[in-house]
């Protein structure tokens, strides 16, 4: 049922899917795949290395998306300086992060 919006987004570049070609679509997306997803989107510039959180390593595939979120104010770690990539993203989250990014001045 949702094919046609699946393979409409991934020709526009938002979604790349996982390394062995799936998609899932029914599975949870997380913080990390959520600060992919928004960079891509809003075609944010990176800004790498803005803010520091214990737990994204400067190696993590997403350290570069979480830092330009992070730095755009669209996202945020937590008070003990974690940002928690693998955790799932709430409707909550989504909807604070996606609402600051429609509305953020570039």
């Amino acid at each position: 049922w949702a094919s046609g919006p699946i393979h409409a987004t991934a020709k526009m570049g938002y979604f790349t899917g996982f390394e062995d070609g799936t998609f899932r679509p029914n599975e949870p997306i997380t913080r990390e795949q959520t600060a992919a997803l928004l960079k891509r989107v809003f075609q944010l510039e990176n800004h790498a290395g803005k803010k520091a959180f214990t737990d994204v390593p400067a190696n993590a595939w997403s350290y570069s998306d979480i830092q330009t979120l992070a730095a755009y104010g669209i996202a945020a770690g937590f008070q003990d300086g974690s940002f928690r990539p693998k955790n799932k993203v709430t409707r909550a989250q989504f909807a604070v992060f996606l609402y600051r990014a429609i509305h953020l001045e570039k």
